[in-house]
């Protein structure tokens, strides 16, 4: 997609439907990812829900504006099959632990900094969630109708809604939460003039298990 760090801006909606347990993260949300140019929408379900696409089974799918990757085959945006990928597969967590052992980062099928990237989209996204209101569903539609992306938020939203409707969730009830929105500062990793979420991005340690700040190391 040609895009790195964390982007310019964030915002989350969701919660945790259908079942109680101890669990504090949704089981349906969506993330917007701003990055200037390209937007990024994340969309997460737990409950059930019918295939995106008849012919595509997999539990995640990538659709970009030229086409669809499912599994391990890339379709066209009307759902043909166009290749289907081949080469000897490995678990990541395995790939990780042959080059802990082997102290060579060569061995690595990808650079450590792909999966920070990875991962800390993932986190910023709770930590919009985590920082959010519960609102409805009127609330949550004029925020997203207010950025200015690439992608159809509003279009993703309904589908949501639609969603959690056949799973019979009573949004007036059990309301969505709209996640702060957050601007970035991509080369810090930070959140622009936000303490509450800057504090989210670490934790109070415990002796002697302390991850060191960069001016310690």
């Amino acid at each position: 997609m040609g895009v790195t760090g964390l982007g310019r801006s964030v915002i989350s909606y969701g919660g945790r439907f259908g079942y109680t347990d101890a669990a504090e993260t949704p089981n349906t949300q969506v993330v917007v990812f701003d990055f200037g140019d390209k937007t990024i929408v994340s969309e997460t379900r737990g409950l059930k829900t019918d295939p995106y696409n008849p012919k595509f089974k997999n539990g995640w799918i990538f659709t970009g504006t030229e086409g669809i990757i499912a599994d391990n085959s890339l379709f066209d945006l009307h759902g043909k099959l166009v290749r289907t990928f081949e080469g000897k597969t490995e678990s990541h967590f395995a790939n990780f632990l042959k080059a802990v052992r082997s102290r060579k980062s060569s061995d690595l099928n990808a650079e450590i900094i792909e999966g920070h990237q990875s991962t800390a989209l993932c986190h910023i996204g709770n930590i919009s969630w985590r920082l959010g209101q519960r609102s409805s569903m009127d609330e949550i539609q004029k925020q997203l109708s207010q950025l200015k992306v690439h992608e159809n938020v509003i279009e993703t939203f309904q589908r949501t809604r639609i969603h959690l409707a056949e799973n019979s969730i009573d949004l007036d009830k059990s309301q969505l939460t709209l996640g702060r929105l957050l601007h970035l500062k991509p080369d810090e990793e930070k959140f622009v003039g936000d303490e509450n979420a800057n504090a989210f991005l670490t934790r109070e340690y415990r002796k002697p298990f302390i991850v060191p700040s960069e001016n310690e190391v």
